[in-house]
Formats: C-alpha cells, structure tokens, sequence
C-alpha cells in the first residue's frame, strides 16, 4: 500500500515501484514514469530527483517522452549504485569521468534516446581533448555500465553497443635499474640522515608500491621475525564536499593479494632499528615521517626527480624501484610464484608476463655459455 501523497508501492516481488507522473499521451491520458528499488528511501530518493527534472522542463511535451535527461540518471547512478560498492579512491575515479566527460558532451540528451551514435559522439568529444585512446575507450565503457544500470531500472529499453573495437593491451617490458645504476643511486642516498633518501632504499629491497610504502606504521615493522606486513596503502584523492579539492586516504589495498609478508634483509632491520630508537616511534605512527606529517606519495615522487637529475639517471620514478626489486630477485634465480606473492600480485602468470624478461648481464652469461659448449 502507498503513503499518502508518495506514490510507492511495495511490490510481491520484495522490491518498492515509484510512480510519477512524466506528461500526457498522445490519447491525452497521463502518462507516468516508474523506478524500482529494494528499500522504500532509495525509490523515494530516485522519485525526487526525476520529479525535479521533469518540472524543469520548458514543455510538458520534452517531459513525457522520456524518464530525465542522461545527466540525472548519471548522477543517479553515481550515489545509488556505485558509490556503495566500491572504494571512496575509485569513486572519487568514476565521478571524475562523469563530471569532466561524460555530463559535459552528452548529459543534456534525453536518456531514452541514447545510442551508440551518443556513444561515439561521447568519444570524439574526449579523443578531441588529446587523451589517448585507451583512456578514452575505458570512460565509454563505464557510461556504457551506466545505460545498463538505467536499463536494470526500467528507464531504458536498449543498451546500445560500444562504436569501437577494444584496445588489445599489450605488456611492456617494464623499465629498472641495472646493477651498476643501482649501485651508483644507492651511493648517493644518504640513508640514515633522509628519512626520504631511506624510503627510496626501503622500496628498493622490499619492492613495495609507493602508496604502500608512504603507509608503513610501525606496528608492520616485526623486528622478531625481520618482516614487513603490508596492510594499507596512503594516496591523496579527490573530494567533491567541503573547502578542500584533495584529501589523504589510509586504506586497505584494493585486491586481497596486496596484503602480504615480506622478509627484510639485515641491513633494512639495523636502519630501522636505528630510525625507531632514534624518533621513538610507536606501534600506531608512520616510519616515513617529516616533522611530525607523514611523508606522502607526491613528495616521495618529488624527491626520486630530484635523485634522478642529481644521479644522472634518466626516466628513474619511484616504480622503477619496484621493478628492480623484482629484477634482482629473478636474477638471484627467485622462483615465480615466490615473487608474485612478494610483488602482491593476483596470479603467477602475471608475475610472469610482466617480469619474465632477461637483462643484459643474463644474456651475455648465456652466450658466454654457448660459446663453451663450442669450443
């Protein structure tokens, strides 16, 4: 039964129906627009929003003929039904793309007379901004999940095919140090004075993500069995509410496989050792820390440019450390599955693809070998 003035009904099939009314029939009689949901507040919620939108209307014509224009569902869809499923990091991503994309070139349309030409119009809009194809392929993929979503929702009949064909990745060999560049940035890090200069000697021997790196507390830090548990990763993300534009995040990594144990090497402990003993830190505060802030990605990224000019490294980020890592390790004949769970990836294949290169050393080593057997 509705309440009084609502217009939403509970349905038999568990599920709430909203109905309000969207203009008039070509017979003159009213027509009505309907929205479903499982509690009685989101069909409440969704009813006023299109209420809203169908009153703003110059005439009462451009009302029926739809159920809102793609702005509204898009907006919808965004605090309905992605915002609870996933990480405030990823939504701060997807409404992004909505806000800077998808609203400006295509959110006046009426949503029932989408199709793939809105899709590719959607498309030439953001290729025209100089973004590169991939990117722009990915932003017409998730509006793409928004018409299906509005599908779902009885607001659409068809869910139009992407114009394109998808962009086959392809793995490059990532870039890392060679030993001797390695060796010539470890001498220029000035490991027990820079707390910075220690993270990039850190994240070179434990082949942490940067954001991982930034969120190491001391409590991660077992001095008993020399090994770092990674738990949570630190990065500065978008806001859409109060004065600030960005905010630091402390959360858990986005896949289960990123929480790992990773061993220390006798040097790490000993600096570590040092570092705690020398600021007093506790279970709960930051090892990367600067005048009581904590050292955050954009600072460490800073820093690695600047070790990059003063070491005469070129192309040198803080991933490349992270490579290297991974690149030692398989030059010391480390097993695959080993170090995808050292490198927090899902799966050995990965792992593999992406690291089963040889370096320059390994191929001579090989040929040198050859050249044995021949002689």
């Amino acid at each position: 039964m509705a309440k009084r003035g609502e217009n939403i009904y509970f349905r038999k099939d568990g599920r709430y129906e909203g109905r309000y009314v969207i203009g008039k029939k070509s017979n003159g009689r009213t027509a009505f627009g309907y929205v479903y949901g499982r509690r009685y507040t989101e069909v409440k919620r969704k009813l006023e929003l299109l209420k809203a939108e169908a009153s703003s209307k110059h005439s009462m014509e451009t009302a029926w003929i739809g159920d809102g224009s793609v702005e509204v569902w898009l907006r919808i869809w965004l605090e309905e039904i992605v915002k609870p499923e996933i990480k405030e990091s990823s939504y701060a991503v997807y409404r992004g793309m909505v806000e800077n994309h998808m609203i400006p070139a295509v959110g006046k349309a009426t949503l029932c007379k989408v199709n793939t030409d809105t899709i590719k119009y959607l498309y030439e809009i953001i290729r025209s901004k100089k973004i590169c194809q991939g990117t722009a392929q990915n932003i017409c993929k998730r509006f793409r999940a928004a018409l299906a979503a509005a599908q779902e929702a009885h607001f659409l009949t068809d869910v139009p095919k992407l114009p394109f064909k998808k962009v086959k990745k392809t793995l490059n060999s990532p870039e890392f140090l060679s030993i001797s560049a390695q060796e010539k940035l470890e001498e220029h890090l000035d490991t027990r004075n820079s707390i910075k200069d220690f993270a990039v000697f850190f994240s070179l021997y434990t082949g942490v993500r940067i954001g991982e790196c930034c969120a190491v507390k001391w409590k991660n830090i077992h001095f008993e069995d020399s090994e770092l548990l990674i738990t949570h990763t630190l990065q500065r993300i978008r806001t859409y509410s109060g004065s600030s534009k960005t905010c630091l995040q402390y959360s858990e990594p986005k896949s289960q496989s990123a929480v790992r144990r990773i061993p220390l090497t006798g040097t790490l402990v000993e600096l570590l050792k040092e570092i705690k003993q020398s600021v007093r830190g506790t279970a709960e505060e930051f090892v990367f820390h600067s005048h009581s802030h904590v050292i955050e990605p954009r600072t460490l990224q800073h820093h690695i440019k600047k070790l990059s000019q003063a070491c005469g490294i070129a192309n040198l980020h803080f991933h490349t450390l992270r490579h290297s890592f991974a690149t030692r390790c398989l030059e010391n004949h480390i097993d695959v599955k080993t170090l995808a769970e050292l490198m927090g990836h899902s799966t050995a294949k990965f792992t593999l693809d992406w690291y089963g290169h040889s370096t320059s050393q390994q191929k001579r080593k090989y040929i040198d070998r050859l050249e044995r057997l021949t002689a």
